[in-house]
């Protein structure tokens, strides 16, 4: 096999590429990475080529290889990786390319990108072969480099994979190139769990051939061909192209310009050629402006922001440069691809741009976005300069190169300047966006600024670009037709976008808005372009508008442009009235006046068209325009002028010689469109009067009349009618004259309406002859169709009303004996009520009534009060006046109201019905109709001879009856009323036959009784019994006879209707009081079958129970008493008292005698349950019937069966000692007497004290526990009362289980055994498979016995106060002790994280724990203490589980040590815990014993123990193995000297693991002590609250770095808390914890409660002073190092050692050139000593500051005044804030508590201003022996 040298990667950390990959998205970035690395190798080519092959395997490097010679993606570029390429491919998060400002990359994660889709990459480049392998598969260096000449011959298949790139005849030749090869990622790893196959990589290389191929080399400096093929087999096809990308870039001269700006222009095409499916090949041509700004700029915007930075460092670092380059395409854009933001490769942020933007912008960590720009809080440095330089960026760089861009852009063909403008930003933006919201502004501000010609003018035809200055700014409000005009007209101007013309307010000043003063100053000097467009009246007129638009109609502006179209067609200028009063006037005319007075160029008045002005500004030259400017509008004056000109020359007619007689048609037709004229024109009345001499008015005849008085009908009259009009002088308006010009002369009250009737009324004159009957019905006629009565006035009524002109009817006399009314004209009484008659000659005498034969319209227009009836009307009017008629005229209209009913109104023989004319038997008043009953009705038979009868004495009675019968007016329904008297008449008669006549009745009549009020009191049922109230009966239709017939009777009817039940009141329940009476008696009074009948009733009582109030269940328990009434059986017809009925589904042999289980189908109706319970039965039989019965009990089954039911009860002590229990002779004894054995043959080992008896062999064990009794076992075990556990003990174990992780458990199993003065610590892990006897005899079910258990071993004995201590939850057994670890009796606990019952053996005694009350022979014990004697003579296999294990014998009487047994739980035994639900499983046991072998160490620093084992036992049962052992082989202790509470303990640690050689290792600890004397006075209370130990210890442990294991160091409260730190040495003290006991209380940053005050002060003040001591004990003992000299490199080492922890990745420790100011202090003031302790001895110590930050070195986040301490406070202050610092804490202000985890808690620490570091005064810290390798103790 060849030669290969080891290569690996620095990191050899799987989990750190898996956490730079959640960071980097897997997609086509991967291929963007790859280019990236091509261009900073300066490659021209890049190649991508998807291998779906399989290549050979027979010779690898090495055969585990053999699955990566699958599908691969490679990448090829012509380029080769130099030396720090490789070197940075090594390295993560350490780039190479750094220091190279031309390089792209600079964080050294990008290569890592790869890991998405292998685990090991492959690198083909010069002379090697690279194969990474950070899962160290294929070499323990994490990959291998192979020199390519070796590799060809001795891994031929190695470099198989690459012969697509690699021609035949170079193979094993220098590369001149490079080839990733990345192999897909065929199974999961640690590296990712995804697996790729070469369709996911197919996919994504066409999704990056369709998306982004042709726009990625855009911004590179060196790549310009892109290639991306397949290849699929070895065919000799070789592989396919699937995409070619070339770009060509040529350079132009860059855009004009002076400013500090340096510009570039390219002109980039871009092809694409692609052969795979949905895509085209094509081109694309983009200009690119690249533009750069000097540092000095980017210093000073980035100094104003963060003036505290080091900005110049941290931009050279970040390799930050003020250049940028922005991409416009020489096509329009597709709305489909917006603009890109680039970092010389395109970045994922979308900007909706025009163009792409490529800048060195600060991203984040995985290359997605800009760093946030809405984040707060950042620290002084990159983080916030970052942020402000991607706004310099966006806010200066870019906006400027934009600007420069545009005047080239613009002159492109085609091209519009706000196409290339950045668009309008959203508002409301949010994260990458909120960078270029601005970017439109910015942009502007740089074109207005420096005024730069981009502005074309909106009008057509215009060349050029104008400058802002030179033109007139239109907003999007201006219409464009308008501005066209207006430029048309000469007026410069532009049109920006609304967003444009907004963004330029923001620059005032700089431009000049259009406006109509603007446009009117430069129309006036363009005169000539403007009456060049007198031919375009549009362009003229909307100029017009424009410049009277504003709000104050400024006419000033319009003066002497022509601008107005005369009557002659020419366009005039007009003048202004104050400037010139002698300017021609021109009158403004409407089309209809310019018509009607034949206006034209030949009228002498001046006049314009108001139809040719545009309408826009005609209100204003309307309004404002005859007082400012030279025009006027028509007046009545100038109207007269136009008038007489208009006769004169139409019809050659003046004024003078108008005729009043006929006058010409065509004359007539043209006055009265003047007078429609004049109807409609402002100044018609003005005219009006001035025409009143005039006759101009046409009237009917042709007649021309004056205006004065003239009247108009709207209707066409006859000639009849017409000519009564004219006789009265009445004359009518000419037909022809419009009615605009009638409602103008009625407005001016010269036209008369003929409908006005008072007009008409007040304008007739009497007739001059007798007026015929044919002209008065005509006048009638007229008259009173045309009236409004209600307009008439009294007068004007009654000088109607006495015309003598209306046909009367007149009755005749009573003695004339004619039923006909006589007819002649005459007047209308005034006080008569009139009423019209039609067809009606039988009149009723009424008085102060005139009748009229048929004139309705008359009496509508004279009478408001006056009537019109016909034949019925006539008949109802008789009604109303029915009383008093006689009774022959009574019948003779009754029987004519018969005759006629289909034909009258209804209310009209209701009203007949309601009249009192009818005569009744027995009295002598008359009735309603409605009132009395017809006799052939069925109720009738009911009232005979009674006032509710009609008398039938005569002839007139019997037809008045036989009418009324006829019109159905007699009464015939049963209603509520005739009932409700028929029910006083049944129970004032007391008369059965009236009741039962009436029910039968009702029942045929299926009578509704709900709408009779009956009075249920009354007594008027019929009954077997007599007369009974509807209370007092009841009827088996309503309710089951078994729920009342014991105490209501029957009521006698066969049927009950469905009313009668609701009217009776039967339709609801029962009373309660009739349902319990019944109850009652089916009890108590002896009926037949009661069982039968008794459920029923049970059954409603439970379902009214609801109803029962207490009271009611007294009494009926009362009633019931000592009878049965509790059902049963129907079959058996079984029922039972009240105390032998139980609830529960018991079966009935399961019952004791005479008990009965209630029917469950009967317990489970509604509310019967609660009825029973309520009444006295219960789910189980009561205790004081059981004992009754027990004590009458005649056999021991009946007696087991009893006390199996007492069993089931809960009774309290008292009531327990009435139970009575058979002996082993079956005799009854008091239970406290009995004994169950749980010995079997062996009770005989246990003596009974005198009168006391072993129980029943028929009582099992089962009801031995349940009944409580004493096990024989157990006799004469005591039970300590104030030691049993106390509280709710499993709810409460749970609960400090919660707080307690079972990760501390060991630990605090570690302390026990410190407190309890063991030196050793054992721990077995139990996997004996145990087995028992069948008879074996044990304390603990079999289960807890043969299962696996962890078993804790140490070498002290339970003293008396620790068994008390472990019972007592909260106090534990070290109460008022200070020197011990435990403190509150909780740590114990921690056995039941493992187990249910733990076990525990020591001295001569055995514990076992029960909690849960379940698994001790006697029900309720929580534990059980006796002897070892005790134990192996009653329960002799409880102990064989020991026997063996740490020297335990189960035949001693006692044992030296202490012995934990802890049965782990199982997972049927976590399901039914109230513990804990977590099982537990070898693989936990196996964490937890890891995790106590790295801590094991530490915890014999800060304990007395000198050793910790572990050991496991097979299931086998062999001797159990010694897995590992970790021991004090030597502990010396130092005092330093005489009085001072400080020491030095060498500690010599061997440890001993069962597969490896031993490992040694050396520590010191450094002590400090302090007495509760000395403590601050605010801390005294915490003494007891805490019991706090004393002394107070603070400690350290250091050891070399040779002696070290590797893990992490951490804080210690005596045992490791999980609380890591980066400071070389562990940390012990007397803190106050947490209530988990894994964090030290540390709120508010110290400064919140008590406790976290005196942590903060052990932090502050005690550990500083401890630290101080430490490292002058280790000065003056290294090589006589002293603080002033001597000791060499090797002293300064140490000394950076202990102040600096060495780099994640090691190196010498940070120095550096700068001098250190050396501050020197006294310790010996800070020691603290017990009270009256003489003075200690000062001891030397130096500390020393620098102001150098380095982020590698212990630094401490201090206050500023440490950079310049005088004082050993200020010193303190610091290494207190350090140690605080990295245990994830923070001293005033900051997270309280401390880290979970080494991860979370040991971070790289806080970056300060001051670091603490231990030099000599003034020295230079260069290292002159640099050049010779480090000590070991300087590295890590």
């Amino acid at each position: 096999m060849g030669s290969a040298t080891a290569f690996g990667e620095v990191v050899d950390l799987t989990a750190t590429i898996r956490s730079i990959l959640s960071a980097y998205t897997f997609g086509t970035g991967l291929f963007k990475e790859l280019l990236q690395n091509s261009d900073d190798a300066k490659a021209t080519k890049q190649v991508l080529l998807l291998d779906w092959r399989t290549h050979p395997t027979q010779s690898l490097y090495d055969p585990i290889l053999a699955d990566k010679q699958g599908p691969a993606l490679l990448a090829y570029n012509d380029g080769k990786l130099s030396d720090s390429d490789w070197k940075g491919i090594r390295t993560i998060y350490e780039s190479s390319k750094l220091a190279e400002s031309s390089k792209i990359g600079k964080y050294g994660q990008g290569f890592r990108s790869c890991y998405h889709v292998t685990d090991t990459p492959q690198i083909l480049s010069g002379d090697y072969l690279v194969i990474l392998d950070p899962q160290n598969h294929v070499h323990t260096s994490g990959g291998v480099r192979l020199d390519i000449a070796d590799a060809a011959i001795n891994f031929q298949d190695q470099l198989s994979v690459f012969n697509c790139l690699v021609p035949e005849d170079q193979r094993g030749q220098s590369f001149d190139g490079t080839i990733f090869r990345l192999p897909l990622r065929t199974t999961g790893s640690p590296i990712k769990d995804q697996t790729v196959d070469a369709g996911q990589i197919e996919d994504l290389l066409h999704e990056f051939i369709q998306r982004q191929v042709s726009e990625v080399l855009l911004f590179l400096t060196h790549v310009s061909c892109v290639e991306i093929r397949e290849i699929r087999d070895d065919s000799n096809n070789g592989s396919r192209l699937l995409s070619r990308t070339t770009v060509n870039r040529r350079h132009l001269d860059p855009p004009s310009g002076d400013s500090s700006m340096t510009l570039a222009q390219q002109m980039c095409t871009v092809e694409v050629e692609t052969h795979i499916p949905d895509t085209k090949s094509g081109s694309s041509s983009w200009r690119i402006i690249h533009g750069s700004l000097p540092e000095s700029h980017a210093v000073e915007f980035l100094n104003e922001r963060c003036p505290e930075a080091d900005t110049l460092h941290i931009l050279h670092e970040q390799k930050l440069r003020a250049e940028a380059a922005i991409a416009f395409p020489l096509a329009h854009p597709s709305p489909s691809a917006p603009g890109l933001l680039f970092t010389y490769l395109p970045l994922p942020l979308q900007t909706g741009l025009p163009a792409h933007i490529h800048a060195l912008f600060a991203l984040t960590p995985d290359r997605q976005h800009l760093r946030n720009a809405e984040e707060i809080g950042l620290a002084k440095g990159f983080d916030r300069i970052s942020i402000f330089w991607n706004r310099f960026l966006f806010e200066k760089l870019i906006p400027e190169i934009w600007a420069r861009a545009l005047p080239v852009l613009v002159n492109d063909d085609s091209r519009n300047l706000y196409n290339v403008l950045p668009p309008q930003q959203q508002e409301h933006q949010t994260g990458d966006a909120l960078y270029w919201k601005h970017l439109p502004r910015d942009v502007l501000r740089e074109v207005v600024v420096r005024d730069l010609p981009v502005w074309l003018l909106i009008q057509a035809g215009s060349s050029g670009l104008r400058t802002l200055r030179s033109v007139l700014v239109a907003s999007s409000c201006n219409d464009e037709e308008t501005l066209l005009s207006l430029g048309k007209a000469g007026v410069p101007i532009i049109r920006p976008p609304e967003y444009v013309y907004s963004l330029l307010g923001e620059n005032p000043g700089k431009y000049t808005l259009l406006s109509p003063g603007e446009a009117a100053s430069h129309l006036r000097r363009n005169s000539t372009q403007l009456a060049a467009l007198s031919d375009s009246g549009s362009d003229i007129d909307r100029i017009l508008v424009y410049l009277l638009s504003i709000k104050d109609f400024n006419l000033e502006l319009v003066v002497g442009l022509p601008l107005f179209p005369s009557i002659s067609g020419r366009y005039v200028s007009l003048q202004g009235r104050i400037n010139d009063s002698n300017a021609k006037v021109y009158t403004l005319l409407s089309d209809d006046q310019i018509r009607l007075f034949n206006v034209d160029a030949s009228t002498s008045q001046p006049s314009i068209a108001i139809s040719r002005i545009p309408e826009a500004v005609r209100p204003v030259l309307l309004g404002q325009g005859p007082s400012h400017l030279s025009i006027g509008l028509l007046g009545s004056d100038t109207a007269l002028q136009y008038l007489r000109e208009a006769l004169q020359t139409r019809f050659g007619l003046t004024l003078a010689a108008t005729l009043i007689g006929p006058a010409e048609r065509a004359a007539i037709e043209w006055l009265v469109q003047f007078w429609d004229w004049l109807s409609s024109w402002d100044s018609g009345a003005a005219l009006l009067n001035q025409l009143s001499p005039y006759c101009l008015l046409p009237a009917r005849g042709d007649r021309l009349v004056s205006p004065t008085v003239i009247f108009d009908s709207h209707v066409d009259l006859g000639a009849d009618t017409v000519d009564a009009l004219c006789a009265f002088g009445i004359y009518l308006i000419h037909p022809d004259t419009t009615t605009p010009a009638r409602q103008f002369l009625s407005k001016q009250a010269h036209l008369k309406s003929l409908q006005n009737q008072t007009d008409v009324i007040q304008c007739l004159s009497a007739p001059a002859r007798q007026v015929k009957d044919s002209m008065a019905r005509s006048l009638r006629n007229y008259l009173f169709d045309s009236l409004r009565p209600r307009q008439l006035s009294g007068t004007q009524r009654v000088k109607l009303m006495r015309l003598r002109i209306y046909p009367l009817l007149v009755c005749p006399p009573p003695t004339s004996g004619r039923m006909t009314a006589d007819r002649f004209l005459g007047d209308i009484p005034p006080e008569n009520r009139t009423i019209a008659v039609k067809g009606m000659r039988l009149l009723p005498e009424v008085l102060n009534v005139t009748f009229l034969d048929d004139c309705q319209h008359v009496l509508e227009s004279l009478n408001s009060s006056s009537t019109v009836m016909a034949e019925s009307d006539v008949l109802a009017f008789a009604v109303e006046h029915f009383q008093s008629q006689p009774t022959t005229l009574q019948r003779a209209f009754l029987e004519r109201i018969t005759e006629k009913r289909d034909a009258l109104p209804s209310r009209v023989l209701h009203k007949l019905g309601q009249i009192n004319f009818v005569r009744v038997c027995g009295h002598e008043t008359r009735q309603v109709p409605c009132t009395v009953l017809d006799p052939s009705c069925e109720a009738a038979s009911l009232f005979l001879q009674e006032d509710r009868y009609p008398s039938q004495v005569d002839d007139h009675e019997r037809a008045i009856v036989r009418c009324l019968q006829s019109l159905k007016l007699f009464r015939t329904d049963f209603g509520a009323d005739l009932v409700q008297d028929r029910i006083s008449k049944i129970s004032e008669l007391g008369s059965q036959d009236l009741a039962r006549r009436l029910l039968a009745l009702l029942v045929r009549l299926n009578y509704d009784l709900n709408h009779v009020a009956i009075d249920r009191g009354v007594r008027w049922l019929p009954t077997k019994d007599g007369l009974r109230s509807c209370r007092e009966c009841h009827h088996p239709d309503a309710h089951p006879r078994v729920l009342f017939d014991q105490v209501l009777s029957i009521l006698d009817l066969d049927t009950l209707p469905p009313s009668f039940k609701q009217a009776f009141g039967w339709d609801s329940d029962i009373p309660m009081y009739v349902l319990r009476e019944q109850l009652v008696q089916l009890a108590t009074s002896g009926i037949s079958q009661p069982a039968r009948q008794l459920r029923p009733a049970v059954r409603e009582m439970g379902r009214r129970v609801h109803e029962l109030q207490d009271p009611d269940f007294v009494q009926l328990r009362k009633s019931l008493e000592d009878h049965p009434w509790v059902p049963i059986s129907l079959y058996q017809g079984i029922f039972v008292k009240t105390e032998y009925a139980v609830l529960s589904e018991i079966a009935s042999n399961a019952l004791p005698p005479h008990f009965y289980a209630v029917p469950q189908d009967l317990v489970e109706e509604p509310g019967v349950r609660e009825f029973l319970q309520r009444m006295g039965c219960q789910d189980r039989p009561s205790f004081s019937t059981l004992i009754h019965e027990l004590r009458n009990s005649p056999s021991l089954n009946d007696t087991i069966l009893i006390l199996r039911s007492v069993a089931e009860l809960e009774v309290g002590d008292d009531l327990k000692k009435q139970i009575l229990v058979p002996d082993a002779r079956g005799a009854l004894r008091a239970i406290d007497t009995v004994f169950f054995n749980d010995l079997g043959d062996r009770a005989h080992v246990v003596n009974l004290p005198e009168n006391r008896y072993l129980a029943h062999d028929q009582l099992d064990s089962g009801l031995a526990q349940r009944l409580q009794l004493q096990s024989l076992g157990l006799s004469g075990i005591e039970v300590p009362g104030d030691e049993d556990m106390r509280e709710e003990l499993t709810t409460r174990i749970a609960g400090v289980l919660k707080q307690y992780a079972i990760k501390q458990a060991l630990g605090e199993f570690v302390s026990n055994a410190a407190d309890a003065g063991a030196s050793k610590l054992a721990v077995l892990v139990d996997t004996k498979e145990h087995t028992l006897a069948e008879n074996a005899s044990t304390l603990l079910p079999a289960e807890f016995q043969k299962c696996h258990s962890l078993v804790l071993y140490d070498d002290a004995q339970f003293k008396p106060e620790d068994w008390s201590g472990i019972l007592r939850v909260g106090r534990g057994g070290k109460e008022g002790r200070t020197n011990t670890i435990g403190q509150f009796g909780l740590g114990s606990l921690s056995n039941f994280h493992f187990t249910e019952v733990p076990m525990i053996v020591s001295g001569n005694s055995v514990l076992v724990l029960d909690p849960s009350k379940s698994r001790l022979p006697e029900a309720g014990r929580t534990k059980i203490l006796m002897s070892l004697p005790q134990m192996r003579r009653r329960y002799p296999d409880q102990l064989t589980v020991l026997n063996g294990l740490f020297g335990f014998d189960q035949h001693s009487d006692s044992y030296p040590g202490t012995i934990f047994r802890l049965p782990l739980r199982t997972e049927s035994q976590a399901r039914g815990s109230e513990i804990s639900k977590k099982a537990i499983t070898q693989n936990e046991l196996a964490d937890l014993i890891k995790n106590l072998r790295n801590d094991a160490a530490g915890m014999l620093f800060f304990t007395g123990l000198r050793a910790i084992e572990v050991y496991h036992r097979e299931a086998d049962g062999t001797v159990p193995n010694l897995d590992w052992e970790i021991e004090v082989k030597n502990r010396s202790t130092t005092q330093v000297s005489e009085g001072e509470e400080y020491e030095v303990q060498k500690l010599h640690i061997c440890k001993q693991p069962r597969d490896a050689e031993n490992h040694d290792e050396e520590w010191q600890i450094f002590q400090s002590s302090m007495y509760h004397s000395s403590l601050p006075e605010e801390f005294r209370p915490l003494i007891e609250d805490y019991r706090l130990r004393e002394p107070i210890i603070t400690s350290l442990a250091i050891a070399p770095a040779a002696h070290r294991s590797g893990l992490s160091h951490k804080f210690y409260s005596s045992v490791a808390l999980p609380l890591s730190t980066l400071l070389p040495f562990h940390i012990n003290g007397s803190f106050i914890l947490a209530s988990d006991r894994r964090s030290i209380r540390f709120d508010d940053g110290g400064l919140g409660s008590l406790e976290s005050k005196y942590n903060h002060w052990l932090l502050k003040s005690r550990f500083p002073l401890v630290y101080a001591f430490a490292l002058e004990q280790l000065m003056a003992t290294t090589h006589q190092f002293s603080p002033r000299g001597g000791g060499g490199e090797k002293k300064k080492k140490i000394f950076f050692f202990f102040f600096f922890p060495p780099p994640p990745g090691g190196g010498p420790p940070p120095g550096g050139k700068k001098n250190c100011k050396s501050v020197v202090f006294n310790n010996s003031k800070h020691r603290a000593k017990p009270a009256g302790a003489p003075t200690a001895k000062a001891a030397p110590a130096s500390v020393a500051t620098s102001t150098n930050p380095q982020p590698n070195a212990f630094v401490v986040n201090a206050r500023e005044n440490i950079a310049n301490a005088t004082s050993a406070e200020g010193a303190v202050l610091g290494i207190a804030e350090a140690l605080a610092a990295t245990a994830g804490l923070t001293l005033e202000g900051g997270v309280a508590g401390g880290g979970s985890s080494a991860e979370a808690s040991g971070s790289s620490g806080v970056v300060a201003k001051e670091t603490v570091t231990a030099v000599d005064e003034d020295e230079d810290m260069t290292d002159k022996d640099a050049e010779g390798e480090p000590e070991p103790a300087a590295v890590a």
